[in-house]
């Protein structure tokens, strides 16, 4: 059940709350998936992709594990409804890592409305965009789009 209400902002800190993670280490913050292009049906969940910068400690003792973690307002294993938030949350350095690769859900990300930004604190998107100006991260999203157009044609 969806124990969080308001905006998309609003519940977004409240799941980083939850987490352990303070907000005010959140770099970006975006809305994605089908609400950020107006594709969505109305009655979906919302897909967010934050970046945070990890304190010293974190990088010491590697507390962030392998750099990502998902929040979520439903407990595993349930599927997300109406009003429900699925947040997938990237260190910087894992973040940057997947943009250079030509990940594409980084990449919606990057790209994501202005309208949709639910935090931007001087996180650097021009230059992390100049990474992907890539043969390798092209080859990547190009696959992507392939297997997309192939899944809505089956």
């Amino acid at each position: 059940m969806n124990t969080i209400g308001g905006s998309p902002l609003q519940r977004a800190r409240e799941l980083f709350a939850r987490s352990g993670v303070p907000w005010e280490r959140v770099a970006f913050a975006a809305v994605t998936g089908s609400r950020a292009y107006g594709l969505s049906a109305g009655g979906g969940d919302t897909d967010i992709t934050a970046v945070w910068t990890e304190s010293y400690r974190d990088l010491v003792t590697r507390a962030a594990g392998k750099g990502a973690l998902m929040l979520r307002t439903q407990p595993d294993g349930v599927r997300s409804g109406p009003g429900d938030i699925d947040m997938q949350v990237y260190t910087v350095r894992h973040f940057v890592r997947l943009a250079a690769g030509g990940n594409p859900s980084i990449l919606a990300a990057l790209f994501s409305p202005t309208d949709g930004l639910l935090a931007d604190h001087g996180f650097p998107r021009g230059e992390v965009i100049a990474l992907t100006r890539s043969r390798r991260a092209g080859s990547a999203f190009l696959g992507y789009l392939d297997s997309q157009l192939r899944r809505w044609e089956d």
